[in-house]
């Protein structure tokens, strides 16, 4: 197939996808949306086949649409197996990786951060012979597996510039769909309900926190090629005053914070004088808020507090704070954890090991990536977790450091370790390995980061 009928059937492929995605937003029990995503991912198989980076590039800005449509089956023919449009993706992208290796001369030893990479594997295996459902766990593990193999083609094919450069459009392209419907479900008042809100968006993704967390890497994107570009800056600037916008409609604390962290690592790595005279104020200002909402109610009956998005962040009470129930569950992990401290329940397993039927808090999810790993895999599971992302952190601050100032190759590494404990941060409140369209795009921006080097002085732009 020629490279234009391959970007015909790929791009044939994403707008049916894009048809059925905005379809089910609008009427959520609409068929023709689901058979219009079916169609586009029956689509994207061939296109894997024959043209496995092409195929990587549409299920990853698939991957961003497809949470809305969790709840429908896909049924493996002769077996009595069923799997998520989610989980179908991951095997077509475990495909389309495993024929792009094949056809590729890949050495091991030459894979970034391989050993750390090795270790975390091996880690979260050794608990899978003690899964109670062998078969979850199996899917569970094949998540991981999937994740790897994205990093390992991030380094060795997005790693020339020009393909970099298309993976941080495409990263940001993916986000289009999901802030589409999520703007609709602002107007509308369509979103999540619940903590005393009226309608959290959440785009087409399980949770506002998935989308809060997706936008914060969009966001660090968008503010890298605006510090590069020499044109479209007013624009960029627009559309990371939007992002902002939405992503303070998520409603989402983890996801700001996460932000913050983001922005605090950047700004004391690249632009300290600033960044600290920023911080400074925004502290003083925090600490003012409750003083002067106080004299506001006493003096002219006005509550700041009154306004739902401030008191999402600035009210500690059961309605706005979920910190209550998430440190009950974390309590409950220890006593499982103390059974099992060297290899846990298996991974995959948290929620049948401290589901709703064992304990009081009605959650079967760890809510903190670092006690699930503990409880699923114990401490050498969670040892080789910490591990990693300590040698994702150490390899990322020797290229940060290994570049003169003023380059934009040290802006982007910067940016990256921002990233990276952006997602960490977030990694304390949340499932961040279950969300996989973070995961992906993550990874495949890490890898390509970690290839080649390359650098533009900005003195020179």
């Amino acid at each position: 197939m020629t490279l234009k009928g391959k970007i015909l059937l790929a791009t044939s492929a994403l707008l049916i996808l894009l048809a059925g995605a905005l379809g089910y937003a609008i009427s959520p029990t609409a068929m023709p949306s689901l058979a219009a995503v079916i169609a586009g991912l029956a689509m994207l198989l061939p296109v894997a086949i024959v043209w496995p980076v092409g195929g990587l590039f549409g299920a990853v800005f698939l991957r961003h649409s497809l949470d809305v449509f969790s709840d429908y089956k896909i049924a493996i023919p002769f077996t009595t197996i069923d799997i998520n449009l989610a989980a179908g993706l991951s095997i077509l992208v475990l495909l389309a990786c495993l024929i792009y290796f094949l056809n590729s001369n890949l050495s091991f030893k030459n894979i970034p951060l391989n050993k750390y990479w090795l270790l975390f594997i091996i880690g979260i295996s050794l608990s899978l012979p003690l899964a109670q459902l062998p078969l979850t766990a199996l899917q569970e593990w094949l998540k991981v597996i999937v994740s790897f193999c994205l990093f390992v083609v991030g380094a060795f094919y997005f790693g020339l510039k020009e393909h970099r450069e298309w993976l941080e459009k495409l990263i940001l392209c993916a986000l289009i769909i999901p802030l589409i419907i999520a703007l609709y479900q602002i107007v509308t008042s369509s979103g999540l309900i619940g903590f005393g809100l009226p309608s959290r968006a959440f785009g087409t993704y399980a949770h506002p926190n998935s989308l809060a967390f997706n936008l914060v890497l969009g966001l660090a994107l968008l503010f890298y090629f605006w510090r590069k570009s020499l044109k479209y800056k007013k624009t960029i600037v627009a559309i990371l005053l939007g992002g902002l916008v939405m992503l303070l409609f998520t409603y989402s604390r983890a996801g700001l914070i996460s932000l913050l962290g983001l922005a605090l690592i950047v700004g004391l790595l690249e632009y300290r004088a600033v960044t600290l005279k920023i911080a400074g104020t925004l502290v003083i200002i925090y600490l003012l808020f409750f003083p002067v909402n106080d004299w506001l109610k006493k003096s002219y009956q006005i509550d700041l507090q009154n306004n739902q998005l401030i008191a999402r962040f600035t009210k500690a009470e059961e309605d706005y704070n979920s910190l209550d129930w998430r440190t009950a569950l974390w309590h409950n992990s220890l006593q499982k954890i103390s059974q099992r401290p060297l290899l846990g329940w298996g991974y995959g397993m948290f929620g049948q090991t401290l589901g709703p039927q064992n304990n009081e808090v009605d959650e079967p999810e760890s809510h903190n990536d670092y006690v699930r790993l503990w409880v699923e895999t114990g401490s050498l599971g969670l040892a080789s977790y910490i591990l990693l992302q300590l040698g994702i952190m150490w390899v990322l601050f020797k290229k940060w450091r290994s570049y003169e100032k003023r380059t934009y190759q040290k802006l982007q590494f910067a940016i990256l370790l921002g990233i990276l404990v952006a997602i960490l941060i977030q990694s304390l409140s949340d499932n961040i390995l279950h969300t996989t369209s973070l995961q992906w795009s993550w990874l495949l921006l890490l890898g390509a980061s970690l290839a080649e080097p390359w650098a533009f002085s900005m003195s020179k732009k």
